[in-house]
């Protein structure tokens, strides 16, 4: 069996495939009298979505149109603060720090290290608390930068805000209105920044974490309806709501 065979058999095989299949052949086969026309037309609404939101072209798609916004720093600013937003941790023990942070975390790291690196005399504010867990996103990044090779000296911990509005307050406090690189998924930038704007502070965006990023190439699975497209299209949502919510002059 070739390669490429290989790749299709099992994408024809995987759970949301062979769901959505099922189900297209379900409506497609049944005849609904005229007072079922409606719930019919609902169930096929519904199937039409999962299917379209499992394909990377529209999921790749609509991530790009936020994410496009910022690009990445090619040269360093003089800025006195890296400031990376955490992104989601677990706080599993047994764990070295490194694997308790989620992968959105562990990017915004990197990159924060890189800019530092770049950028003599900053300083590191890593921010994130608790929210389900006992240890903070703050603290687990703050021990992956350690072992990444950061001075202590050099680290700042912001370990109570639960979210990006908590995130500005507290972060509003330590580096008043000094202008700073702002280090967040690319998806997450723009309302990131539109809410540290909104507190009159200044942030130098420094996206990473790319969500929507597109291959030349064809590939099998992009005929195949994904779980982690459908996944990527919510985060869209999730971060298109968080937008309007904050653009809104009280919020809801």
């Amino acid at each position: 069996m070739t390669f490429l065979a290989k790749k299709i058999l099992t994408s024809m095989v995987m759970p949301l495939t062979v769901g959505l299949a099922l189900a297209w052949i379900g409506i497609l086969k049944l005849r609904p009298p005229r007072r079922s026309r409606a719930g019919w037309a609902f169930a096929a609404a519904g199937v039409a979505l999962i299917t379209l939101s499992g394909f990377s072209a529209l999921a790749n798609r609509i991530a790009g149109a936020l994410e496009n916004r910022y690009v990445p720093l090619e040269s360093f600013p003089r800025a006195a603060w890296v400031v990376v937003l955490g992104g989601g941790h677990v706080d599993a023990r047994g764990l070295p720090p490194n694997q308790k942070l989620g992968g959105s975390s562990l990017a915004r790291l990197v990159e924060g290290i890189r800019i530092l690196h770049g950028t003599p005399g900053s300083r590191l504010l890593l921010s994130g608390g608790a929210v389900f867990e006992e240890g903070s996103v703050a603290e687990s990044l703050g021990q992956t930068a350690r072992l990444l090779g950061v001075p202590e000296e050099r680290i700042v911990l912001e370990t109570m805000a639960r979210d990006t509005a908590e995130q500005a307050d507290a972060i509003r406090r330590i580096i008043r209105d000094e202008p700073f690189v702002l280090v967040t998924s690319a998806l997450h930038m723009r309302r990131s920044v539109m809410l540290f704007e909104q507190k009159g502070m200044r942030p130098i965006p420094a996206p990473c974490d790319y969500l929507g990023l597109r291959s030349p190439w064809v590939s099998p699975f992009d005929f195949f309806p994904r779980a982690g497209e459908i996944a990527k299209v919510e985060a869209v949502l999730h971060e298109m709501l968080g937008i309007l919510r904050y653009s809104l002059p009280s919020g809801f």
